[in-house]
């Protein structure tokens, strides 16, 4: 027969040994780093490549204040999007985390901006639909000659994208909310 104090003991044991995969959370955060590198890249790159556009939008003098709104807020709101990234992204960039409880601490750090940047856009995605309702309405009703913008299937295909928008967010934003809590998780198992 067993003897219940050896096999607590060895219960005891193996349960003070516990220790996380770290290699593997190391490589994904190792992943997500040149994710999020890349993705500031594009942000620049986009927000840079916007602003020649506007500028010719501006010199179009045939069409009205209205009609060239759209354009003015989306630089606005680009540039905004692009600060409050780098914002939420720059502080948890570092990878110089070297116990576990550093590496599984930056990882919920990244996960939390994660969740966060997911609710960020599915506001922003919120807010430009609500423009946009309003652009086309002015436009339909306040301007002359742009039939195109106050076209019923206008409205419809840009109300459609702008929700196709914030639904990729809503799912982003779940996708990182389950993440944490299995993170959570597995951060209570470490420390007790």
């Amino acid at each position: 027969m067993n003897d219940p104090l050896k096999d607590w003991d060895k219960l005891q044991s193996e349960w003070q040994a516990y220790e996380p995969d770290i290699q593997k959370i190391k490589k994904k955060i190792n992943w997500v780093t040149w994710r999020m590198y890349f993705i500031l890249a594009m942000d620049v790159l986009i927000l840079v490549s916007y602003f020649p556009f506007v500028y010719y939008m501006a010199y179009d003098f045939e069409a009205g204040f209205w009609a060239n709104s759209w354009h003015y807020f989306m630089g606005v709101f680009l540039a905004y999007g692009v600060y409050l990234d780098f914002k939420i992204r720059l502080p948890i960039l570092r990878n110089s985390a070297k116990s576990t409880k550093e590496v599984l601490s930056l990882f919920i750090e990244r996960v939390n901006a994660g969740v966060y940047l997911g609710w960020v856009g599915k506001i922003f995605c919120y807010v430009m639909i609500l423009f946009f309702w309003i652009w086309v309405g002015a436009n339909a009703y306040l301007e002359e000659g742009d039939s195109k913008v106050g076209n019923l299937g206008f409205f419809i295909f840009g109300t459609v994208w702008i929700a196709s928008l914030s639904l990729i967010f809503i799912w982003y934003e779940r996708k990182k909310r389950k993440e944490l809590k299995e993170l959570k998780s597995l951060w209570k198992d470490y420390l007790d």
